[in-house]
């Protein structure tokens, strides 16, 4: 996980956000929906495919934040350093697949993938 002031080894914390948001576009090709990064009182889009545009994505991105929020208390009590500074969670729907990035226990970035073959190009970052 990231250190208490929320940044990770080489670099501040919105130049690891920006680096994770470039890898996961350059990845997720056509199939990427959205990516956002999130703290518990804010959600800054980094992302969003244009056909999502005239969609109220509010409160989908709600539900997404909480559900970063609770995987990040989650990882946070049950850590592991072999795993390294970032932990990652590949949720698979039936419709999409949600990468969520979890910083810190409440910061990360989540993106949004329409259901393929191979999401991220058949790898994870």
């Amino acid at each position: 996980m990231a250190k208490a002031n929320g940044t990770v080894e080489g670099g501040d914390s919105d130049d690891t956000f920006r680096r994770a948001t470039e890898a996961v576009k350059r990845r997720a090709g056509d199939a990427l929906r959205i990516v956002f990064r999130y703290e518990p009182d804010s959600v800054d889009v980094r992302y969003v495919d244009d056909c999502r545009l005239d969609e109220d994505l509010l409160p989908r991105l709600q539900r997404l934040q909480e559900r970063a929020l609770e995987l990040g208390d989650a990882t946070a009590s049950t850590e592991i350093d072999a795993h390294g500074e970032v932990e990652t969670v590949l949720a698979v729907h039936e419709d999409a697949v949600v990468l969520y990035l979890l910083v810190a226990p409440d910061e990360g970035l989540v993106a949004v993938h329409g259901r393929t073959g191979e999401p991220l190009g058949g790898d994870l970052l």
